[in-house]
């Protein structure tokens, strides 16, 4: 009798859920940009700080992201932002002599990028 209850609990909570277009079991599209691009300049930045230099998986990740959402996300002031990051990155990576200054540009090409985050609208 107890789990039947349970059931139909567990059953009218996933109808709720879909009848108020909740978005508490997955993120997607904006929010989704939003977490991934944070967590991936966290640890550009958390890198930049502790290693001296970007790791190639790091370095990857970052460039991949930006050309997957580039589409969609391309407008949006903080890819704009993360998109600087990123060609500063690409320099110190070229050009040695100016790796500490690209990398110092893309740390605050990140800090401007959050702070864009954090006033963007997610639709």
């Amino acid at each position: 009798m107890n789990i039947s209850r349970i059931g139909i609990l567990l059953l009218g909570m996933l109808l709720a859920a879909l009848l108020l277009g909740c978005n508490a079991l997955a993120l997607g599209g904006a929010q989704k940009y939003k977490v991934d691009l944070t967590n991936i300049l966290m640890q550009v930045q958390d890198e930049i700080d502790n290693e001296g230099v970007v790791s190639d998986q790091t370095f990857n990740k970052f460039k991949t992201f930006m050309e997957n959402n580039e589409e969609e996300f391309g407008n949006k002031g903080s890819y704009v932002k993360a998109e600087n990051a990123l060609e500063c990155l690409i320099t110190a990576r070229n050009d040695p002599e100016k790796a500490f200054f690209q990398q110092q540009s893309a740390k605050l090409e990140i800090n401007l990028c959050f702070d864009m985050l954090k006033t963007e609208v997610s639709n």
